[in-house]
């Protein structure tokens, strides 16, 4: 990471992420905690457990910085008709992040209502230093979080995205599980599930789970520990400026990608001009061709991919651009637990005993815990070597078997 960052930069950019993961712990200590239930009231609630209210964008409209926004288990719609779930536009600071959390892991459903309404979460300008945690968010008509108008400090994190679009339509806008747009930088995407994103019938391929764009350029993001099953209407990362902006300081690691395009090569699309890009330590597990596709060397500087397993031949479509490639593991089958499941609620992306992506990464300054809270490194093998696993999981012995593992999702309504 030092490579690619000042060291005040990544000084910044790592404390951040540990200070978000241990934020439920210390938020609590300065601010105030707000509750939400379907059994609340929003005009004779207060917002304390006993007396909740029952929207979030109540909650959102009341919310000062260091507060935290519980939300119990239950389905939220668009009450007022106006295409937004949730609006956000009051923001923390840098040391009193606001928090919309879900009670319990996707207990908390910001649910579409058959794509009826637009955007799940949508970030106003001025809506900094946001944490949104363990959402099931689903059948949006276009995009589940909406990261845009210059926001910064937003950390995404263990949330389900899915049945995102879902329509019949040749429409050129896209539908994204998160979209992040014009200007916007410091956003970590951590831990997530994105699958079943994109419209139905056609492919367009303007439909992705993560959607990086804008001009000026989004920088400082992250992308890690998430989980993408594909879809054949776009690809899982899309980084692209139609109107030419470039790119700075992406990092894409410990991820695992699952499935197809089948019109098209690649998880990962780098479409525009990128400085600084990091691509390492992910599973590409039976993409089309490649697990990346880069359509263009012009513009791409400082671009290094490493420490990557693919069952394809090539982990990118093309090595004529300079670009920085070490370690990368290709033509082998990472053995991941049951992810042809046919119903991704109980596809298990976790490693086998046999996977050889464990302990494969001797050190990293990124991630110290994996998709299921597991910390990383360990030896979770038992052979006594203590390193990261590539991908979304590290291994856990006691705790690896055949079966599905308990993270589906709950509610499922679609």
């Amino acid at each position: 990471m030092a490579k690619y960052y000042t060291l005040k930069t990544l000084k910044n950019v790592l404390l951040t992420n540990v200070f978000l993961f241990l934020f439920p712990m210390i938020s609590i200590l300065n601010a105030a905690s707000y509750y939400v239930s379907p059994f609340g009231n929003d005009s004779t609630g207060n917002g304390s457990e006993s007396n909740p209210w029952s929207t979030p964008q109540k909650a959102a409209d009341n919310v000062t910085a260091g507060d935290t926004v519980i939300v119990k288990p239950g389905t939220y719609y668009d009450t007022n008709g106006d295409g937004k779930i949730v609006e956000i536009s009051r923001g923390g600071t840098l040391d009193k992040w606001i928090t919309f959390k879900s009670d319990t892991k996707s207990g908390a459903i910001i649910d579409g209502k058959d794509r009826t309404t637009m955007f799940g979460f949508l970030f106003l300008k001025g809506a900094n230093f946001i944490r949104i945690e363990g959402f099931n968010i689903k059948d949006l008509k276009d995009t589940g979080i909406v990261v845009n108008n210059e926001n910064h400090d937003i950390y995404v994190y263990n949330n389900v995205i899915h049945h995102i679009g879902q329509l019949q339509t040749d429409i050129k806008g896209g539908q994204n599980g998160l979209y992040s747009g014009s200007n916007t930088y410091n956003i970590t995407i951590d831990s997530n599930y994105f699958y079943e994103i994109g419209r139905n019938g056609t492919s367009t391929n303007h439909d992705h789970g993560i959607y990086i764009s804008g001009n000026p350029a989004a920088r400082l993001v992250i992308i890690k520990n998430n989980i993408f099953r594909n879809r054949d209407s776009g690809w899982p990362i899309h980084i692209y400026s139609a109107t030419g902006g470039k790119f700075s300081q992406i990092t894409i690691a410990f991820n695992t990608f699952y499935e197809e395009n089948s019109t098209r090569i690649g998880q990962v699309l780098l479409a525009t001009p990128i400085d600084n890009l990091l691509i390492e330590n992910n599973i590409f597990f039976k993409p089309k061709g490649a697990g990346i596709r880069n359509s263009t060397c012009s513009g791409k500087t400082n671009i290094t991919i490493r420490n990557n397993i693919t069952d394809m031949a090539k982990i990118i479509d093309s090595e004529s651009c300079n670009f920085k490639y070490s370690n990368n593991i290709t033509n082998t089958n990472p053995l991941l637990v049951s992810p042809n499941n046919p119903n991704p609620e109980e596809a298990d992306y976790s490693l086998t005993v046999n996977s050889p992506a464990i302990d494969m990464v001797a050190a990293s300054d990124l991630v110290f815990y994996d998709y299921e809270k597991n910390s990383r490194p360990s030896d979770g093998n038992g052979d006594n070597i203590k390193a990261f696993d590539i991908g979304a999981y590290e291994y856990i012995e006691t705790s690896n078997t055949t079966a599905p593992k308990n993270f589906r999702v709950n509610n499922i309504n679609h």
